[in-house]
């Protein structure tokens, strides 16, 4: 009896493997911005990369074939992907962000409080059923990354995406006579009546004021 439940679990194991999921793989988005982010008065280079759920930097994602998006959405979840941004040298300082496949947008946006160094805007590729995303701006704060300010953005922006991460959105995130300039998807304050429905001058919190 027991060879014979041994022999069912046996074919029961092959049958399995032989159903395995078919995945396919694809090269793991990479991006680097250059900038003075420290404030040192020397340029570094931050990059973009791909972890596994271990933190470990891979090469390739796995991709399940001819598959719907739900199955996509859960199979990259169950993989623990995630996006990395450090500066190059400064991998212990990194920003990482769950369950997205890269960037839509990694921007340095020159330096915009009275912190020293420039800092960046990011919109993470989050991999979910949303249409909905935030732009991250983030300072280096005393060695930390810290973030200033965060404002939300409709996916419809990201419809003609080619893998190549923004220099800018029109409308959304750009600059205007030299100053960055945003738009809120779902909050904008006003001080006047007039100015509603227009984009705003960016204003990020010096390292000391953010929370």
């Amino acid at each position: 009896m027991k060879k014979l439940l041994t022999l069912s679990a046996l074919l029961l194991l092959i049958t399995a493997n032989s159903q395995e999921t078919p995945y396919e793989l694809h090269d793991a988005p990479t991006f680097s911005v250059d900038g003075d982010f420290d404030g040192n008065g020397s340029v570094e280079t931050l990059s973009q990369f791909i972890t596994d759920s271990l933190g470990n930097r891979i090469a390739h994602l796995q991709e399940i074939e001819n598959d719907t998006w739900d199955d996509y959405v859960n199979g990259f979840a169950a993989k623990g992907y995630r996006t990395g941004i450090a500066i190059a040298g400064e991998e212990n300082n990194t920003l990482s962000f769950n369950q997205s496949q890269g960037v839509y947008l990694l921007i340095n946006l020159g330096n915009l409080n009275k912190t020293k160094g420039d800092e960046i805007a990011i919109i993470p590729d989050v991999v979910d059923q949303s249409r909905h995303s935030y732009c991250h701006v983030y300072s280096l704060c005393k060695g930390k990354w810290q973030e200033v300010f965060v404002f939300s953005v409709h996916e419809d922006a990201f419809d003609t995406f080619d893998g190549i991460p923004y220099k800018s959105l029109p409308g959304i995130l750009e600059q205007k006579k030299g100053k960055w300039h945003y738009h809120d998807y779902l909050e904008m304050e006003y001080d006047n009546p007039k100015d509603v429905g227009n984009m705003m001058p960016l204003k990020v919190l010096d390292c000391t004021q953010a929370p």
